[in-house]
């Protein structure tokens, strides 16, 4: 594999970016080497491994970080600090519909890949 290089070097972290079936073996040999962790989201396939991901991290006094791109975008932070300030008065319903452009991702589905923003 490309990283195992990376595994004895002196880096201190790694950022994960491969297709999502890859998160869980990658991350979980950096945290191994005591190295912390950035995976884009889903963080793995399976809530087992997901769980077996932040007990090694936190054994091993790691940083264990999932992306969350939406977070960060402009559009997404403007509406949040609007609504925090009240200027739609007290929120009872809201409702949020996403267009479908089509399938642009092959390697997860819509659940994996948008799911956790909503």
């Amino acid at each position: 594999n490309d990283y195992d290089s990376l595994l004895s070097s002196d880096i201190d972290a790694v950022a994960i970016a491969t297709p999502p079936a890859t998160h869980y073996e990658i991350a979980l040999k950096f945290l191994e080497q005591s190295k912390d962790v950035f995976i884009e989201k889903p963080m793995t396939l399976a809530s087992q491994d997901a769980d077996e991901l932040v007990r090694i991290a936190e054994a091993n006094q790691c940083i264990l970080m999932v992306g969350h791109l939406l977070l960060y975008q402009p559009a997404i932070d403007f509406i949040k600090n609007y609504l925090e300030r009240g200027h739609l008065g007290k929120i009872y319903h809201l409702h949020q519909e996403r267009l479908k452009l089509g399938r642009v991702r092959t390697v997860e589905n819509v659940v994996w890949s948008l799911g956790i923003h909503d």
